[in-house]
């Protein structure tokens, strides 16, 4: 059951984009935490992939972006970002689409899309929710390339973006912040959960699993980021201590990731 507030707000994409560009949009799909049933009013996103028969030209590109701004001034939240691509594109690795076009939490770019990657190529294949088009377009998905690609965003971006929060100045101090225990816990157990199995799976989901995979040490850290994610308050236990125990949890998932063969 797609929420109401996302079904008005993709509606309206629809007719704005049909309007700007006729028949342009032949595909339109939603991908993240709706299509893995963890959407989670006023915090998630709405992802998409909307599809086109040959690439968008610059100057259609300028029309999207418009439309994009257009929905913006009606629906200020959840922001409503994807990207663009071809039936073909979908047919060949996503690392090759570099050059796909992007909205991101209110920002169009013209190329360099990051949600053109093999974990969305994957909840393409099997979860996306079709709001026009095939109801299950054919996706190449590679196993192993899902899993190396998983694996270098862990030890190139989460590593580096732990080593920032374990400053005590600057952005270290956000990491005091329910939101980043969140983010932090939840997003590098989503990456182990897929270089172990090669599939993907929602923000709680990874939670639940960290609960099954990881040493009784890590659970209260992981229920710490459980609790955040539902909405519930989390049991009391120190800013500072929870700060240190959710780092070292992501340095442990890095760790147990890379030793997966």
């Amino acid at each position: 059951m797609i929420p109401v507030q996302v079904h008005t707000v993709a509606s309206r994409y629809l007719e704005l984009a049909d309007r700007a560009l006729p028949q342009r949009i032949e595909g339109l799909y939603l991908v993240g935490s709706i299509a893995l049933n963890d959407y989670q009013p006023g915090k998630s996103d709405i992802d998409f992939v909307a599809v086109t028969g040959t690439a968008l030209l610059r100057r259609e590109l300028d029309q999207m972006k418009a439309v994009h701004q257009a929905l913006h001034r009606e629906f200020r939240r959840p922001w409503f970002s994807g990207v663009y691509v071809t039936w073909a594109d979908l047919l060949r690795s996503p690392l090759l689409a570099e050059n796909a076009a992007f909205h991101y939490e209110g920002q169009f770019g013209y190329e360099g899309g990051f949600e053109a990657n093999p974990s969305v190529w994957t909840v393409m294949q099997n979860y996306a929710i079709a709001l026009r088009g095939m109801e299950r377009p054919p996706v190449r998905c590679d196993l192993a390339e899902t899993r190396q690609w998983n694996l270098d965003n862990l030890n190139a971006y989460w590593r580096q973006w732990a080593s920032h929060n374990k400053l005590f100045f600057g952005r270290g101090l956000m990491m005091l912040a329910d939101r980043s225990v969140e983010w932090g816990v939840c997003g590098v157990a989503r990456l182990h959960f897929t270089i172990a199995t090669g599939n993907v799976i929602s923000k709680t989901g990874a939670c639940e699993y960290a609960m099954e995979r990881f040493p009784e040490q890590w659970r209260q850290i992981v229920a710490q980021a459980l609790s955040i994610r539902r909405g519930h308050k989390p049991a009391r236990i120190g800013r500072m201590r929870r700060r240190q125990e959710a780092l070292r949890f992501i340095d442990f998932v890095i760790r147990d990731a890379n030793s997966i063969r």
